[in-house]
């Protein structure tokens, strides 16, 4: 999911499992469904938490996104 963050346009996910189906995630439909910008949308995501940085006490994703918003 980081790869989202510098601006990848089409992510496919989940090719590990048989059973699930392979997800489609389009960066510009995240943007328009969340009413951000990118630099918001990077924001969301450091709040989120990522591989880089360690995650925030009591800042879940649904927190995150209110404190963008």
């Amino acid at each position: 999911m980081d790869t989202l963050t510098l601006r990848t346009p089409i992510l496919l996910r989940g090719f590990h499992n048989k059973k699930d189906p392979v997800v489609h995630i389009d960066y510009d439909e995240i943007l328009r469904g969340f009413e951000m910008n990118y630099d918001e949308f990077v924001d969301l995501c450091i709040l989120c938490g990522c591989d880089y940085t360690p995650t925030i006490d009591g800042i879940g994703p649904i927190t995150a996104f209110k404190l963008i918003k």
